[in-house]
């Protein structure tokens, strides 16, 4: 057939979304309550998951969300009287001090602040206990039911609890948040004060010992124990990991992460059969182009794209599940996979009529006659 019948690529990419069930051994971690959870919501462990237990300054990140509703980074605000009753952290605010917003979340994401934390919180809603109604609402709308509020800080209180499941929903909104993600992503981060810039550094010692660590919250207190929610990307995969109660809340962090990355290996990338490219013939057909095999990697699906190289040679008639080129898989411009691309669908020659059959034949009749001697 000639090169006016050659294919042309009209559309691609499809996500294709997949997982199996895990086959490795369970991860040795002492958390009494904990899970790891991908991009997708999956839960690749778990341990007393829904189990409501005191979750210290994890807190923080509902009150890092819901200051960012109301506040503007930029703002200067009044360090209260009220942080007087609580401190925390090595940063002590004093009463009448001034800081702007983004250094109070600095302070209380990275160093713990709790005077940070109070200080946002009587900036939006002019006392403690009016802000921390503001959270519960902010969990209840999220259909968060295993957390509640008492203080924007988190220091033990009875009636102040969350769950490993809630915090880890918590903490994709922390991520997904771009001034937050930067933040917690800082290994450390220098902030002005009253008295001279003071370098404050990240309580989550994942960041500089975890690759591909993203950060999030850490928190302690006698009754929580140790707790972390820690993030990391890899492959273009997102895992969050929560520990609550732990002796050790980064090594569990580290193993809960591992175990997640492991089992997202097995993941379908994109499976065989169905469309993620197609081919089409003018004006003779079409037909929908699909991968010989299913591929499996640690890729979330939606970071591949797909090239379609359609083989030149191609002709008409098609039949279904022929060999028509191949597709490159590819994260962030990079080939991670070449494989066989099959047609989905048949497509018929063309028919060729009468008078196509008639004046095709007077060209090539009177072709010699035009040419030169």
């Amino acid at each position: 057939m000639s090169s006016l019948y050659r294919s042309l690529i009209v559309a691609l990419v499809v996500c294709l979304i997949g997982a199996q069930p895990a086959t490795a051994r369970r991860p040795n971690v002492s958390c009494r309550a904990c899970l790891v959870v991908d991009d997708e919501g999956h839960v690749l462990f778990d341990r007393n998951a829904e189990r409501r237990r005191a979750n210290a300054s994890t807190t923080k990140m509902v009150t890092a969300l819901v200051a960012l509703e109301h506040l503007d980074p930029a703002d200067v605000l009044t360090v209260p009287r009220a942080v007087l009753a609580v401190g925390g952290g090595t940063l002590d605010l004093h009463p009448g001090d001034r800081f702007v917003v983004q250094d109070l979340l600095i302070a209380m994401m990275l160093d713990s602040s709790n005077d940070a934390a109070i200080t946002l919180a009587h900036a939006v809603s002019g006392s403690e206990s009016a802000f921390v109604q503001e959270m519960n609402s902010f969990v209840e709308e999220l259909n968060l039911d295993d957390t509640a509020f008492v203080s924007s800080h988190g220091l033990d209180e009875p009636g102040h609890y969350s769950s490993a499941h809630d915090l880890a929903t918590i903490g994709r909104l922390v991520i997904e948040n771009e001034r937050l993600a930067k933040i917690v992503a800082k290994p450390r981060a220098t902030i002005s004060t009253p008295q001279g810039r003071r370098r404050l550094d990240n309580r989550n010692l994942l960041l500089e010992s975890y690759r591909g660590a993203l950060g999030i919250k850490t928190g302690y207190t006698l009754d929580a124990g140790y707790v972390l929610v820690a993030a990391a990307r890899r492959h273009g995969r997102t895992l969050i990991a929560v520990v609550m109660g732990s002796t050790d809340s980064f090594a569990d962090a580290a193993a809960l992460l591992d175990r997640g990355f492991r089992r997202s290996r097995r993941s379908v990338v994109a499976q065989a059969g169905l469309p993620a490219a197609a081919l089409v013939f003018d004006s003779l057909g079409s037909t929908p182009v699909g991968l010989a095999r299913t591929v499996r990697g640690p890729y979330h699906p939606g970071s591949v794209s797909f090239d379609f190289a359609p083989d030149p040679r191609l002709e008409l008639p098609l039949a279904r599940g022929q060999s028509v080129g191949t597709i490159e898989l590819m994260v962030e411009g990079r080939v991670i996979e070449v494989v066989e691309a099959r047609a989905l669908r048949g497509v018929r020659a063309p028919e060729i009529s009468w008078g196509t059959s008639f004046f095709a034949g007077l060209l090539g009749f009177f072709e010699p006659l035009a040419t030169p001697a």
